[in-house]
Order: C-alpha cells, then sequence, then structure tokens
C-alpha cells in the first residue's frame, strides 16, 4: 500500500504515517516537510522595450538608450539585446520576484538608418521577447 501528499499551497507541514497491525494502530514519528515554490514552468514576465532617441537633443543622432522593463511576473537571470537579429549586450539580472528589473544599453555613433530592437529575458524554466521596437538614426 501506499500514500499520496499534495502540497496545496507553500510552508511546512507536519505529517505522520498509520497503519492498523493486529487490531492496533501504529503511528510512525512526525516528519516535517517543506514546500517551496518552484521556478518549473515560470518563465520571465514579457519585458517592454523603449528608447530614448531624439528625447536629450532634439535631433535623432544616433546616441541613445534602449531600456528593458519588466513591470510584473517572474525575473529573468539574464537580459539579452538583439539590434537587427544580432546580439549586441548581454547582462546579467538579480532575480528578485516579483520586484521590477530593468537594464539599459547605451548605444553610441549609430549611423543613418533604421534599426530593430528586441529584448529576450531568460531564467532557468525558459525565455521571452519582447516586442520589436524600430528605431530611426538620421544623423550625427
Amino acid at each position: 500500500m501506499y500514500g499520496e501528499l499534495k502540497a496545496l499551497k507553500e510552508g511546512s507541514a507536519e505529517i505522520t504515517a498509520s497503519v492498523i497491525l493486529g487490531g492496533k494502530t501504529v503511528v510512525s514519528n512526525p516528519v516535517t516537510v517543506r514546500v517551496e515554490k518552484t521556478a518549473v514552468g515560470e518563465v520571465p514576465g514579457k519585458p517592454v522595450l523603449s528608447h530614448d532617441n531624439g528625447q536629450d537633443t532634439g535631433l535623432k543622432d544616433g546616441n541613445y538608450n534602449i531600456t528593458m522593463n519588466l513591470w510584473w511576473g517572474t525575473n529573468a537571470t539574464k537580459y539579452n539585446l538583439y539590434e537587427n537579429g544580432e546580439l549586441i549586450d548581454a547582462q546579467d539580472l538579480l532575480s528578485q520576484s516579483p520586484q521590477a528589473q530593468s537594464a539599459v544599453t547605451n548605444i553610441q555613433n549609430q549611423k543613418p538608418g533604421t534599426y530593430e530592437y528586441r529584448a529576450e529575458l531568460v531564467n532557468a524554466s525558459g525565455e521571452v521577447s519582447s516586442q520589436t521596437i524600430s528605431v530611426e538614426v538620421k544623423g550625427h
């Protein structure tokens, strides 16, 4: 015979097992079981990207910051930023769920053109990507 325990929430519980032998109930010594929240299946929340190109001087001059914000959801341990599909920045993040997370990538001397950025947040359970944003650079 066997029994099954199912955790309903995080916390500690003291459990015992009992059987009836020859008409007498025999109870085991108590055992404390601790249930902790697991990261399995909890990929990071979806990040949001923004940029400040043109906000400092009014010119879209190719010197700007790409900012990633994770306002809610499970935290990530790594931030990757892609520019036109190529990885250009990777940063380790401190996971402190449910606190918000952010990361900034400074872009300097970008040539005129339109650039697409996508952030990827990673933890032990997987990864999630932001929506892609476009940044237009008109000149230095």
